[in-house]
């Protein structure tokens, strides 16, 4: 699958709502303003099905269980990388998708946020699709940090220092996979310096030998002068 696609098909990625609490969370994404995504609430089986150009598809699960297990298996069957963001401990089968997570109603947005904003945002070190699906595909289950820091000077060390407290030791030993996105504002008064970058190399450095991690850094004018954001995907 080539990273370009995002840029060349009109509906390269599906966000489907299942469940009358995502109506929200769908009306929000599909005003992203993300050509390449598709946002939209399911009706049934047979009007959700993947097409050729389908890359990745990611459920976001309230109620109607059942439906949103059989369009999953429809679009992991068609080798399109299947995501579900669940707030209901339904045990899924395996073999019906990627990866999953269970978050609150309220967080919800937040994470299809996390995994959407790296593809589309302008990157000084690019994220691609190639990277999310390296940290997600076949992983079973994933979790979704954010981390956003208002302040001048050490703003990587303050943040990477929240987002450690936010991820048990347990988790990080046992994460095969961690992506992590830094976000700048490239209007800020105080603009980012590779010095301050410094922290980042060390947690990177940190981590145990059997975890695989990706890093990228991208601009984002929504951010706030002088804020930064972390985001971490781990799998």
């Amino acid at each position: 699958m080539e990273d370009n696609l995002l840029l060349t098909h009109p509906v390269s990625i599906h966000v489907i709502g299942f469940g009358k609490g995502t109506e929200s969370v769908i009306r929000n994404v599909s005003e992203y303003g993300y050509d390449a995504v598709s946002a939209y609430m399911a009706e049934s089986v047979q009007s959700i099905q993947p097409s050729d150009t389908s890359l990745l598809a990611i459920m976001c699960v309230d109620s109607q269980d059942d439906i949103a297990m059989q369009v999953s298996k429809s679009f992991y069957d068609a080798n399109v990388l299947t995501v579900i963001v669940t707030t209901r401990p339904t045990e899924f089968d395996h073999t019906d998708y990627d990866s999953k997570t269970v978050v609150s109603l309220d967080q919800m947005e937040s994470v299809v946020k996390n995994l959407l904003d790296p593809l589309f945002l302008p990157g000084m070190i690019c994220f691609t699709f190639n990277d999310l699906e390296t940290t997600l595909r076949n992983s079973c289950h994933f979790y979704v940090r954010d981390v956003i820091v208002k302040r001048r000077g050490k703003r990587i060390a303050t943040a990477l220092n929240t987002l450690g407290k936010s991820i048990s030791e347990s988790l990080l030993n046992a994460a095969k996979n961690i992506s992590l996105i830094l976000y700048y504002n490239p209007q800020s008064e105080t603009p980012l310096k590779i010095k301050e970058l410094l922290p980042l190399n060390d947690f990177i450095e940190k981590m145990p030998e059997t975890t695989d991690v990706i890093w990228a850094l991208s601009r984002d004018c929504r951010l706030t002068a002088n804020s930064i954001r972390l985001s971490a995907i781990i799998s």
